[in-house]
């Protein structure tokens, strides 16, 4: 299916730029760190698929708790859309319905980071999955968000990732490699060591693809 091969892969960088608006039991770090386990370290699609569950489920916990707070909802939505990589059609179909709705509802109440995070979320979205009749995919949609974040936070290596995936998917390869070399350039001293680990090696996995 269109949607979803590596497309959660770098996502989770978005969560090293959100702070939790209220107390938690379990912190966003420690949520950062179990979706990394599930991404870079459980093997197999039915143990990610297990992984990512157990996660989405102890994430709706927190939210009967805080179902206001934002990057509770940011990070629920980032999750669905990690579950429905591992998901059949009809259920990643169900999925990423659901987290683009949590997500537009945060786009006009965000600001900074989280809107940055809001956009990029958003813009893999849109082009990511597949178009009208089947879901709401959307290239010129997506175009736009992207750019949008890109200009808001330069320095997030995640929208750079996601542009220069776009972009190539556009085929403005020459574009893509700017922008994806860029994103390597960015330090990132804020994310846990798994993350920045495995989304450069998402951006140079890319980058060999495109210059090959």
């Amino acid at each position: 299916m269109k949607i979803y091969h590596g497309y959660m892969i770098t996502l989770l960088g978005l969560w090293s730029n959100l702070s939790l608006a209220t107390p938690l039991n379990t912190p966003l770090s420690q949520l950062q760190h179990q979706w990394a386990v599930c991404e870079y370290q459980i093997k197999g699609e039915d143990s990610k698929q297990s992984c990512f569950q157990d996660l989405v489920d102890e994430e709706q916990q927190h939210l009967t708790l805080h179902p206001n707070n934002p990057d509770l909802n940011i990070a629920f939505a980032i999750n669905l859309a990690s579950l429905a990589n591992v998901s059949s059609t009809s259920d990643a179909l169900s999925l990423i319905k659901q987290a683009k709705t949590r997500l537009e509802a945060l786009k006009n109440t965000t600001s900074g980071q989280r809107h940055t995070a809001v956009l990029v979320t958003l813009g893999a979205l849109y082009y990511r999955a597949p178009g009208w009749p089947i879901s709401f995919g959307d290239d010129d949609k997506a175009g736009v968000l992207l750019a949008e974040a890109i200009k808001l936070s330069p320095d997030d290596i995640t929208a750079h990732y996601f542009y220069g995936d776009f972009l190539a998917e556009q085929g403005q390869t020459q574009q893509a490699i700017n922008v994806l070399k860029q994103g390597l350039q960015i330090e990132t001293h804020h994310v846990q060591p798994l993350v920045v680990q495995g989304r450069k090696q998402d951006i140079q996995r890319l980058l060999s693809t495109l210059q090959d």
